[in-house]
């Protein structure tokens, strides 16, 4: 199949701007203090923004996570260094797809073009595309193949919202908890009873299960996902600053 997308580097614009949506929705740094953040902020300024320099190997830890740097990347960093030094290198090391528009009734279409593009990126990282459509729902490939909706997240600047990813439900947790407690309980007051002691946990564990599905519902189940995004549609037109509303005939048939 030939390719239908290109390749482009980050701008170092665009680097910096994920930095800023970190630091507000990570906690990386007080809100009170992000405005003071710009590119020429060296990094021993960043650490005392948060009032602790310990915390300057957490910025680069971040960096090196959330772009899939090299192994001990953070490391060849100092506190003389700027955002901007930062930013400027992970630009110059990751590059994004563009999809290109496809040609349908003889004009142009964004939308099936990005499209294509993404079942082109899922079948070279061993996805199943064979059934795939504009209406499927994203969970199963996004389980698997979370980096490459990363990839194309970071190419469409700021319209996409940052994937989420679901602690264990606190539900499960507090049953799980119980369950111990529970069955200690009964192995003590049975006189050493093991069965009575493992049916106790597990009844709780299951117990938690269901709970933590009752009390949550679709993407909030989901270990990873994009906040109000179900399908490859509502991605698409996400990434266009469009509305989801029905699609046209010819981007149905893709």
């Amino acid at each position: 199949m030939p390719a239908s997308f290109q390749l482009r580097n980050l701008t170092v614009e665009e680097v910096f701007d994920e930095f800023r949506m970190a630091c507000n929705s990570q906690d990386l740094i007080p809100n009170s203090e992000i405005h003071r953040i710009d590119m020429a902020t060296s990094l021993i300024e960043l650490a005392t923004l948060c009032g602790d320099s310990d915390d300057l190997e957490d910025f680069l830890v971040w960096f090196e996570y959330h772009f899939s740097l090299p192994d001990r990347w953070a490391q060849t960093w100092d506190a003389t260094h700027s955002v901007c030094d930062i930013c400027a290198d992970v630009a110059g090391r990751i590059e994004v797809p563009v999809s290109e528009s496809v040609t349908i009734l003889g004009r142009p279409c964004e939308t099936a073009g990005m499209y294509r593009m993404m079942k082109q990126l899922l079948m070279e990282a061993g996805g199943n595309t064979g059934g795939m459509a504009p209406s499927s729902p994203i969970r199963t490939y996004l389980r698997h193949y979370s980096k490459v909706f990363a990839r194309v997240r970071l190419a469409r600047r700021g319209r996409l919202p940052a994937l989420h990813t679901n602690p264990v439900g606190i539900g499960c947790v507090c049953c799980v908890a119980t369950g111990v407690v529970l069955g200690v309980t009964a192995l003590v007051l049975s006189s050493g009873s093991w069965l009575a002691a493992w049916s106790i946990l597990l009844l709780s564990i299951l117990t938690g299960a269901v709970v933590e599905r009752l009390t949550t519902h679709g993407e909030e189940r989901d270990a990873v996902h994009f906040p109000g995004i179900v399908t490859f549609r509502d991605f698409i037109h996400a990434a266009f600053d469009r509305p989801a509303t029905k699609p046209t005939s010819a981007f149905t048939s893709q």
